[in-house]
């Protein structure tokens, strides 16, 4: 008989589908924000600063980990890291440049002490080896994704609303009171959570007692973990394009116009009034709810998939996840590679061809990121799986300052030659993947029985 998830599964869901709202309300306008702020600075910089912003609010998981694990426990750093939040998104709705630095600053540090230590409790909710561990964590990313479709859909209409730059400044406002209310559920549903996380401690506690400090097989998990963290640095550099060579795409180089039948569709319902702005035309930001909007349709259908397989006895092992994730990314930017070495650099193509990406990328996504976490939960040592949980982070940290870094070094490079350059690096990632495959599948296998692991 197949066991239900534990109710503290779905309370994490909503708070941390709150939280990717304000994160991705924020994400979906941010480079737009800087590449038409009247700060010259912010103009002439914001790829980089855009990698900047993405290597410090994905390094600081790795602090707060310890933090969590060594002092405050988790229930209490999430809760400090959603004030932090809200008050960075607050910030960077006021223009002073000061307010900029300082909203992003508490955004960082928000996000160091929410991120991690939410996943690991996800984690927490399950004793090691469950099965429902790879599904709990494709329902929680599926909630993830639910918040961040809601979030740049509210920014496009925002900004259908009010305009640029100030339609922006509001939709950072927005993204505080969805912090909010991600704080607000998350205290509510504390006796379903809490208890959770302090029956795992203890049992990690007993059996640290028992344990030794270091076995063989400890040793293999921990060089798997480190192993897939280098490589997943590619995929983030390439995946995180979303928040800025792809949303420079739609507001450059995507027709905006919607087609006929989507305008009627959207006069019909009387909707044209919040998505279509005076010149009849779709707001970019909108482009950012395609990737969520795909996990949520392509979430379920997986976990059908890999459930389904395994029922058969096929089950598809992890390592082999991971290889076709890559495969996947690789794949998306070749999609664009295509469309832009086919057309004029100035040139307004189809929305299709960002829909098409985005499906093929969203499906590398599902095979990589929750099944990273889930890894993470399978292999990290009990006491310290915050701290393995926040370097996983780290390695997203890595990748989003080299997704920043790269494409300002190569700004002048047209959008051909920096996809192609996409869709090489992730193929390599790939062959290192397939390469890292016995590593990572030797130290999933269980310990034997006589073992002391």
């Amino acid at each position: 008989m197949r066991q239900r998830h534990p109710p503290g599964l779905y309370f994490l869901f909503l708070t941390e589908m709150w939280e990717r709202f304000g994160f991705y309300c924020m994400e979906a306008v941010f480079v737009l924000y800087m590449k038409n702020s009247n700060i010259e600075f912010l103009c002439n910089n914001y790829s980089r600063i855009y990698g900047l912003y993405l290597a410090g609010v994905y390094f600081t998981p790795f602090v707060g980990g310890l933090l969590a694990d060594w002092w405050l426990g988790y229930p209490l750093a999430i809760a400090l890291g959603a004030i932090s939040f809200g008050a960075g998104y607050w910030l960077l709705s006021w223009e002073p440049a000061v307010c900029f630095a300082a909203g992003l600053a508490c955004i960082i540090i928000g996000n160091g002490l929410f991120k991690p230590n939410i996943s690991t409790m996800v984690g927490k909710l399950y004793p090691r080896g469950d099965p429902r561990i790879d599904s709990a964590f494709t329902i929680f990313y599926m909630g993830i994704n639910v918040g961040a479709l809601a979030a740049p859909i509210t920014a496009a209409i925002i900004e259908t609303l009010y305009g640029k730059p100030i339609g922006y400044r509001y939709a950072f406002a927005v993204a505080g009171c969805g912090m909010v209310l991600s704080l607000a559920i998350f205290l509510a549903s504390r006796r379903w959570i809490v208890a959770a996380a302090s029956e795992d401690t203890e049992d990690a506690a007993g059996e640290t007692e028992a344990v030794p400090a270091a076995t063989p097989g400890m040793s293999r998990r921990k060089l798997a973990l480190i192993v897939f963290f280098v490589i997943n640095i590619v995929f983030w550099m390439a995946f995180k394009q979303k928040g800025n060579t792809l949303s420079t795409w739609a507001q450059d180089r995507t027709e905006l116009q919607p087609p006929v039948w989507l305008a009627s569709g959207l006069a019909a319902t009387r909707l044209d009034g919040v998505l279509l702005n005076k010149e009849g035309q779709m707001a970019a930001p909108l482009f950012a709810a395609i990737n969520p909007l795909f996990v949520i349709l392509f979430s379920p259908l997986l976990v059908w998939v890999w459930n389904t397989l395994r029922a058969l006895r096929l089950d598809v092992p992890t390592p082999a996840k991971l290889v076709l994730g890559f495969a996947l990314t690789a794949g998306a930017f070749a999609i664009m590679w295509q469309v832009a070495a086919g057309t004029s650099p100035t040139e307004r193509v189809t929305p299709l061809a960002l829909v098409a990406c985005y499906a093929v990328l969203t499906l590398g996504e599902l095979c990589l990121s929750p099944i990273g976490l889930s890894l993470v939960t399978k292999l990290a040592p009990e006491k310290t799986r915050a701290v393995w949980m926040g370097m996983f982070f780290v390695s997203i940290s890595v990748g989003g300052l080299l997704a920043g870094e790269v494409r300002q070094y190569v700004a002048d490079w047209p959008y051909a030659v920096f996809f192609m350059l996409l869709t090489v690096a992730s193929a390599f990632a790939m062959i290192l993947m397939l390469a890292a495959y016995p590593v990572i599948a030797t130290a999933l296998r269980p310990a034997p029985a006589n073992s002391n692991e």
